[in-house]
């Protein structure tokens, strides 16, 4: 594109100079023929290279938008992507809520409600962590050790009587 520019402003020069050199030749005189027909080269010189930068301009143009369109296309892939990305860890965190806070809490409330029927494993293990479910597991096997004493106190108390 740069070279038709080049070409189309070394056009317009010498189309200034065949201008001026007709302005002084006589009309008819066989110089001006012969610069009328210079003038009709230089012309169509000047048509093919504004034709090339034209063109050149709608390539330019035509590549604008494709990479608009890609740039788009792109942007939708992204977006697309973080919600994708999003939604899996919506899920994660479903997952892991119900793996770490509602079946220890389910485990629990049945423990709670059925008297004969404690886990004693699942308590001790719970009662490691260092959260909310731990602090609950940890109040249970004080309140069974707790029991278990008294009911070992109780005992140990009828039998003397």
């Amino acid at each position: 594109m740069q070279k038709s520019v080049t070409n189309l402003n070394k056009t317009a020069a010498s189309v200034r100079t065949l201008a001026s050199q007709m302005h002084e030749a006589a009309p008819g005189s066989p110089q001006f023929e012969t610069l009328t027909k210079e003038l009709g080269k230089q012309v169509k010189a000047s048509e093919r290279a504004s034709g090339a930068i034209t063109q050149a301009a709608g390539k330019h143009a035509e590549s604008i938008v494709r990479d608009a369109d890609n740039a788009t296309a792109t942007h939708y892939k992204h977006l697309a992507l973080l919600l994708l990305i999003a939604l899996m860890v919506c899920a994660m965190l479903l997952v892991f809520e119900r793996i770490w806070l509602a079946l220890p809490l389910s485990r629990f409330a049945r423990m709670l409600t059925s008297k004969n029927d404690r886990d004693v494993a699942f308590t001790a293990r719970t009662a490691i962590r260092q959260d909310e479910i731990g602090i609950l597991a940890q109040s249970i096997v004080l309140y069974d050790r707790d029991n278990i004493r008294r009911r070992s106190e109780a005992k140990a108390r009828s039998n003397r009587i």
